[in-house]
Parts: structure tokens; sequence; C-alpha cells
């Protein structure tokens, strides 16, 4: 409720109370202001990264039984740019989900091919988003966000900043680290849309 105050509502409000009271409100504020510029904080990436993004109590209503956690990991060198990865639980060892980028029959997923490398410009207890280019005058934005316990999203959009029209493929990558048996991640064709699929420990 505090973040929605008007600023002169608080003033008038924090007049009225008494002063442990008054503080513990302006310290509420404080906190409020900090996670708000943390939210909308342009931030430099450091050489490795990783950040935990999971289901927001206040916004959903989890699942707290199987919660299922996810990590950020963006690292320079040859290793996939802005990976999401999970262990479901301790089910597997981890799964490890990539955007790739096609230009010209050319492949790239790493950093270190990136025309632009990644800048994280909102990080949330749930969600983030980045600025990268994979290619010359194509600007890209990913975005990551897991609305619920069971549920991960991810949503990319594209700005050509040349002046003629450019064509070039967008997929996503996966791989996966059992803790047992030989489990593969394999693609299934629904209509015209590809499907990552793979069933593992009960999963």
């Amino acid at each position: 409720m505090l973040i929605f105050l008007h600023s002169s509502i608080k003033r008038h409000f924090i007049q009225k109370v008494p002063l442990r009271l008054r503080l513990i409100i302006k310290f509420a504020f404080a906190l409020t202001s900090l996670t708000i510029n943390i939210c909308n904080r342009n931030i430099r990436l450091p050489a490795y990264l990783k950040i935990t993004i999971a289901a927001d109590a206040r916004l959903s209503n989890l699942d707290y039984a199987d919660d299922q956690i996810w990590e950020l990991v963006q690292q320079e060198g040859k290793s996939p740019a802005l990976s999401l990865q999970t262990t479901f639980g301790l089910r597997v060892r981890w799964l490890r989900l990539f955007p790739c980028f096609i230009f010209s029959d050319r492949l790239v997923y790493t950093s270190a091919d990136f025309d632009q490398p990644p800048q994280l410009l909102i990080a949330c207890p749930n969600y983030l988003k980045f600025n990268l280019s994979p290619f010359t005058n194509i600007d890209t934005l990913i975005e990551y966000w897991v609305p619920q316990s069971h549920t991960v999203a991810g949503r990319l959009s594209f700005i050509n900043k040349g002046d003629q029209p450019e064509a070039f493929q967008v997929c996503w990558a996966g791989m996966i680290n059992p803790i047992s048996g030989d489990t593969k991640l394999t693609v299934n064709q629904i209509g015209d849309r590809y499907l990552l699929h793979c069933e593992t420990n009960g999963l």
C-alpha cells in the first residue's frame, strides 16, 4: 500500500503518527524507492553473472512443494549467452535453455560472437530484461519471466536499425544433464511449431 501513496498524502500521514512508527514508515518508503531503482537500472555485466529468478509470492500462488527456481547465467567466452537453467528441485543436474541466432548460415549464440554483448536493463525477483545485438544493426530485447511455480516464459523483440530489410532466424536450444539414465531433449513438431521435449525422473 505504501508504494501507491502520493507524496503529499505521505507527509500528511507521517505528521500524525508517533515517532517510532514514523521512522518505520520512512524506512519502508526508502526500501520501496531502492527496489524501484534496482528494477529499472541499467547494469554493466561482469565477466560472469548468475541471477536467481523465481515466482513472486506477492503476485501468484506458489506451489511450495514444487516451486521451480531458475538461474540466469551469463559469461564471456564461448559459453552460451543468457542461459536459463534449473534443476527442477534436484530432479536433474541441470536443464539449460538459451537463444540462438542464424544469419547468412552463421550460427551465433555466445557473447564473443555477438556484435554487441548483453546488457542487463531490468532485474526483478521474477523478471529479467536484457539488450544485445547478435548482428550489426539488429537490436534485440530478451525478457525472462517466472509467472508461477511451474512456468517460465520468454519473449524476444527485434529492432532493425539499418535502412534495408533483414532476414534471419531465431531458435531456442536446450541441454539436459539427467541424474540417471540417458535422457535427451528431442524436437517435436506440432503444426507449424517445433517444441523441445523430454521426460526424466517423474518430470
